[in-house]
């Protein structure tokens, strides 16, 4: 991806200063102005794939500044607004917190750049995301009754991850644990799978929905081997620096049901039977690091893996110890 161009509107001239030079540190191309007129031309002349705006802007507003910048942008734009933690009443609250586009000042600075890099993926993955959801709404929109499938689950789980965080506050535990999971689901959309759920610091994920996804097992594999590969990369390893960030990912081939759970006020669509629970206990015995699939998906894919190790272990719930193979995509 293409470094970020990012459009500061900040009244005050210290905060602005110091979040230019913080933003162009962690590798944003910033562009700074202290007021609307001054945002307008800047914008004009090099239109933002992001914008900081503070929120109670002089002569025009946050809000109004905003929708003027987006009439002049001929490509999608992700604002976040700031607002004085002081100014912050029960109305504003109601409008704003909890979405993307607030953030309290003073800014705790990893929070504000977890936010301008999520803002960017999904603008440059919209398209991505909204077949994904039209492709999720098809399968499921209309589902009235639970069918029986042979799936794929998948489940990752972040290890030592409340380590990590007992020694971070909590609003950089949350940056990081949200730019996981979507570095996580990026990889389970790209090879077709579904996000089932999100497990605190993991998830819950399923392959062969689709009946044309004849393949899943190998798909589950690729969607795992990419998350491996590509977890460096994540902005989450720069939040945690100077730690060993891992994952360990189970796979699980078998039958399961698929349909509506839950009362009617409250229904959901996902897969239960003991396939859900054998990934889940599968992912539970992968060290950090580790891809690790039972015999059932092992049968599925053969040569098309390397096997780095095999053990026998027993699990919760099972009489006779299960077979499971650690391995890597060729």
């Amino acid at each position: 991806m293409a470094t970020q161009r990012v459009l500061i509107v900040e009244p005050d001239q210290q905060t602005a200063t110091w979040l230019s030079r913080a933003l162009g540190t962690a590798g944003f191309e910033v562009s700074l102005a202290f007021d609307a007129a001054t945002g307008h031309a800047i914008a004009t002349s090099l239109p933002p794939d992001l914008a900081v705006i503070d929120l109670f802007l002089t002569q025009t507003g946050g809000v109004t500044f905003a929708d003027h910048l987006w009439e002049g942008q001929s490509k999608p734009l992700g604002i976040v607004f700031t607002v004085p933690r002081d100014y912050v009443s029960q109305s504003l609250r109601e409008r704003f917190f909890g979405l993307e586009d607030f953030i309290l000042k003073p800014f705790h600075l990893p929070e504000l750049i977890e936010r301008l890099h999520r803002l960017s993926y999904r603008i440059h993955n919209l398209a991505d995301v909204v077949a994904e959801l039209g492709q999720h709404t098809g399968r499921f929109g209309n589902m009235q009754a639970a069918r029986r499938m042979i799936l794929t689950l998948m489940f990752a789980d972040v290890r030592g991850f409340t380590g990590m965080s007992e020694s971070r506050d909590p609003e950089t535990v949350a940056a990081a644990a949200n730019n996981l999971l979507e570095h996580l689901a990026a990889s389970v959309v790209r090879f077709g799978g579904i996000i089932d759920k999100f497990l605190g610091d993991g998830m819950m994920t399923v392959f062969g929905i689709d009946e044309n996804s004849a393949d899943h097992e190998l798909a589950a594999a690729h969607a795992a081997q990419d998350i491996m590969d590509n977890l460096e990369d994540t902005h989450t390893a720069s939040l945690f620096t100077g730690i060993d960030l891992k994952l360990g990912i189970g796979l699980h081939t078998g039958a399961a049901v698929v349909g509506p759970v839950g009362p009617p006020f409250r229904r959901d669509v996902t897969v239960i039977g003991d396939t859900v629970n054998l990934a889940s206990r599968i992912c539970s015995e992968a060290r950090p690091g580790e891809i690790l699939i039972s015999h059932d998906t092992f049968q599925a894919l053969q040569n098309r893996v390397d096997i780095l190790d095999i053990r026998e272990t027993f699990m919760r719930g099972k009489r006779l110890s299960q077979r499971v193979y650690s391995v890597r995509l060729k």
